[in-house]
This record gives C-alpha cells, sequence and structure tokens, in this order.
C-alpha cells in the first residue's frame, strides 16, 4: 500500500534528520519501490522543509521531556555525557510507541540500570525510578502491578529532593525492609 509507505517515510524524516537529507537528494532505499511518483516528490520536497526540521525538534524535545519528567532523578544524579550517550543510543535503537512516553521511560531506566556499576547512585535511582514506573503499569501491554527491587540504600534517601516522585502522595503502597542482602522495596500502584 502506497500511503503506508509514504507515511513510513514522513515518520522516518521526523526521527532522523540524515534520512531527511537523504530522502531531499531523492534517496529512498528500499521504500522507493513502495512510493508512487507524486509520494516521492512530496517526501523530497519535505526534506530540508524547515517545517520538517521544526516538527522534528518539537518531537525530540517531548520525547526528552517525558523521560526528564518520568525519570528526574535519574538525570539528576546521572553524567550527562553517560545519559545524553545512552538516550541517543536509545532512541536509534527504540521508535516511539506512544504519545506519553512512559512506558520508554520504563525501558530507558533498566538500559541505565545495566549500563550503570552496580551499587552506585545512578544505579540504585535508575532501578527505583524504574520500578516506580513497572507498578504502575507503565510497560507495554502492562497493567499495574507489585514490584519488589533489592537497593543497598533506603529508597527514601534516593528520593529526597525532588518532588516529581510520587513516594508517599498516596500513589503507591510501599513497603520497606532490610536483611543481609541489602534495602527492599516492594511498591504498588493503588493510584494511577
Amino acid at each position: 500500500m502506497s500511503l503506508a509507505a509514504y507515511q513510513e517515510g514522513q515518520l522516518a524524516m521526523l526521527r532522523d534528520s540524515r534520512r531527511a537529507w537523504a530522502y531531499s537528494r531523492g534517496d529512498f532505499g528500499d521504500l522507493a519501490a513502495r512510493l508512487t511518483g507524486l509520494e516521492r516528490e512530496r517526501l523530497q520536497s519535505q526534506g530540508l522543509d524547515a517545517g520538517m526540521a521544526l516538527a522534528r525538534k518539537l518531537h525530540e524535545g517531548w520525547r526528552l521531556t517525558k523521560l526528564l519528567t518520568l525519570l528526574p532523578r535519574t538525570f539528576d544524579v546521572g553524567d550527562p555525557e553517560l545519559l545524553s550517550r545512552l538516550v541517543a543510543e536509545f532512541w536509534s535503537a527504540t521508535p516511539p510507541r506512544s504519545l506519553y512516553f512512559e512506558s520508554e521511560a520504563a525501558e530507558f531506566a533498566r538500559i541505565v540500570t545495566r549500563n550503570s556499576p552496580s551499587g552506585t547512585l545512578l544505579h540504585e535511582v535508575a532501578v527505583l525510578e524504574g520500578a516506580l514506573l513497572a507498578a504502575a503499569g507503565h510497560r507495554p501491554n502492562a497493567a499495574p502491578q507489585t514490584t519488589t527491587v533489592r537497593l543497598n540504600r533506603d529508597p527514601r534517601d534516593l528520593m529526597s529532593g525532588t518532588a516529581a516522585v510520587p513516594l508517599g502522595d498516596g500513589a503507591f503502597e510501599t513497603a520497606i525492609w532490610s536483611d543481609e542482602t541489602g534495602v527492599h522495596l516492594s511498591v504498588r500502584c493503588v493510584r494511577p
């Protein structure tokens, strides 16, 4: 279907300025065979269009704002260069799946966790914020659930200094306990 290919091309330009540049030169790659001549002309003219560049910036800004809003402590305690690299790699490999990006933020928290040394403040905060998002059901095709994580620090200390995290505001029921393996947090969303 030609319209689907045209929309795929527009989305590709929105996500990647290099793709927009290639389309502006008439290089459509594998997509070319699925486009009509008129669709190729339109995509080529949109490739360097200021409106497309603005739409790309707005899209990136909205996507970044959601990560910053949903993972505030992760971005507060993390190394900006590391997080910038992880965001770029994540966005390159992960197409947007929704307008509000909650499941994307939960997935990004797991990536930060895998890419930061265990026990570091960044690792602990990303684990905690990821658990809060998971408990609220912010994963692809997921409902709210009880999530339990092991930490080396008290989660209340990890979240101090931010009002953006809903621990203690009634949205989550929490249980915190310690044993020889560390501090444990069990969290269940009661008010999404």
